[in-house]
């Protein structure tokens, strides 16, 4: 047996009613806007979040990764690149000299180094690549991998 809207009218809506004059009663659009509203609240607060904590960790990262860069021996480094890998987690390339790079002897006190950084920081990741001269290294690919960030570029 099917009710049909003649019958729902005559039975069951004629005990609903408005609490409130129409004039003041909320419609289905104004929920929507609302709810609409409230969900771009919630995401704009969240961003801003998400940017205080980048900022946050970035601001205690930087100094670190700065000091340990300007530990290294002059002629040693040639440049490094931050990569945000997420919103805790940053990874850094140091590109030194080939002769450091490839010798072992030379290179074990930056190694150990950095690992002591990383160690402080677990937020914190450092590799290294061989420097030559600028041909040997092709920034384009770094920055193609979110290495967007350059410390002490030298010309």
């Amino acid at each position: 047996m099917s009710t049909t809207l003649s019958q729902t009218k005559n039975s069951s809506t004629r005990r609903w009613g408005l609490t409130a004059s129409p004039e003041k009663a909320f419609t289905a659009d104004d929920m929507l806007d609302a709810y609409e509203q409230g969900k771009l609240a919630g995401i704009n607060h969240y961003s801003e979040q998400l940017k205080e904590n980048l900022l946050r960790n970035l601001n205690k990262a930087l100094p670190e990764v700065e000091r340990f860069y300007n530990s290294l021996p002059a002629d040693t480094k040639q440049f490094m690149m931050l990569q945000i890998a997420s919103i805790n987690y940053f990874q850094v390339i140091v590109a030194i000299s080939k002769e450091v790079f490839f010798d072992d002897e030379k290179c074990r006190p930056i190694y150990e180094s950095s690992f002591e950084v990383s160690k402080r920081y677990d937020n914190i990741n450092i590799s290294f690549i061989p420097y030559q001269d600028k041909e040997s290294i092709n920034l384009e690919s770094l920055i193609a991998d979110n290495y967007l960030f350059v410390y002490d570029l030298k010309e």
